[in-house]
């Protein structure tokens, strides 16, 4: 099965570099050809598959070559809530399963908001191609570098154990990714694939403005499936009651705090639903605004949204990211928050000054470099 595994993680390989070699290279020119109009989703779609067999062929080879009970013939077993198991050592968690979901769900509209633009929409799966494996990286780096005070664990803990696969900075599926990790990763690797293509990218990033928090609306319930992203104790109707093997200091106590009796305020659901609601408003100024802004100022507004709600949220949020500053120890999130709605704010105050030269959205074109390359061809 090693042998398998690591088989999957080669050709998944070769499935994510193939597409760049062929949409870049004089030597692809006539493999383009034969693809017709579609090659651009044709080659996205490769590379989203090479993607997802990279990182299983990857993960399944780490487990089948460090965890000694898994076996095909033991089938599979469904754990209550959080995961279905394969072979008695795989575990494939739905918290995963609903992440995936909300990536495809988010993308599937990204390609249709790019057609309304007159943008290519196959380009948004080679984004979500290059976006994934930083975005994944970041998230998880950004978390042990920064663990929450509740974790038990420090980043000398996490990193001193790197491949430690119960409590090193490798084991994902033990729990623990931050969405700033994951934004900053995914943005990155979008925009390595959009100057790679010749790709007008404050466009492309109001594009992205208006599906992230779709994405981040389904994706948030991937926390409740996992039993986390929960607050303070509350009395309110709309409360969750989490298990004592999930909660975290000083709520672990059944008998102080019976699990019948005791409700926290749902925050993934809080996020959730505000998440709708801009994905609605972003929406709207896409769809009826866009030509009256500044490209990117979407993404900008996109920005501060998301800023204002986590700000708030972490006066309830239990388990935090504290850091410290001279003797102080402030929230780590509300501090990045907070930062990040100054800055955007600015730059959005700036962008609309009265002697303010920005291009405008009309202006801003598409320039494949394939198209480049068969020109100078």
């Amino acid at each position: 099965m090693f042998v398998l595994f690591v088989v999957l993680a080669v050709l998944g390989l070769l499935l994510v570099i193939a597409p760049e070699i062929i949409a870049n290279t004089k030597q692809g020119k006539p493999i383009r050809s034969r693809m017709g109009d579609q090659s651009d989703l044709i080659l996205g779609l490769i590379g989203t598959v090479g993607t997802l067999l990279l990182i299983v062929g990857v993960m399944g080879a780490l487990v089948n070559r460090f965890v000694p009970t898994f076996d095909l013939s033991q089938g599979l077993s469904f754990e209550e809530r959080e995961s279905v198991t394969i072979g008695g050592a795989l575990q494939i968690r739905y918290y995963g399963i609903i992440i995936v979901l909300a990536m495809l769900v988010a993308a599937n509209v990204a390609a249709r908001l790019a057609k309304v633009d007159r943008r290519d929409p196959e380009h948004v799966w080679g984004m979500l191609t290059w976006a994934i494996i930083p975005g994944i990286i970041l998230a998880r780096l950004w978390y042990v570098t920064f663990p929450p005070t509740t974790s038990g664990l420090t980043a000398a803990d996490y990193y001193s154990n790197f491949f430690d696969f119960s409590t090193g900075a490798i084991a994902v599926w033990s729990g623990g990714l931050s969405i700033f990790g994951a934004v900053i990763g995914g943005l990155l690797g979008a925009l390595i694939y959009l100057r790679r293509n010749g790709l007008a990218v404050p466009a492309w990033l109001d594009i992205a403005a208006v599906s992230l928090p779709l994405g981040q609306a389904i994706g948030r319930w991937a926390n409740y499936i996992n039993q986390e992203l929960y607050g303070a104790v509350t009395t309110l109707p709309w409360g969750i009651a989490i298990p004592s093997d999930k909660r975290v200091f000083p709520f672990e106590s059944t008998v102080e705090y019976p699990v019948s009796e005791t409700l926290f305020h749902p925050l993934f659901l809080y996020e959730s639903l505000w998440s709708i609601i801009a994905f609605i408003v972003l929406l709207q100024l896409f769809m009826r605004r866009r030509n009256r802004l500044v490209p990117g100022d979407l993404f900008l507004i996109y920005l501060m949204q998301y800023s204002v709600i986590r700000f708030l949220l972490e006066f309830l949020r239990l388990e935090v990211s504290v850091l410290a500053v001279g003797g102080l120890e402030l929230n780590l999130s509300q501090v990045v928050t907070a930062a990040v709605f100054v800055v955007s704010g600015i730059i959005l105050a700036l962008r609309h000054r009265g002697d303010a030269k920005v291009p405008r959205r009309n202006d801003l074109k598409d320039r494949p470099l394939a198209s480049r390359n068969e020109a100078a061809a």
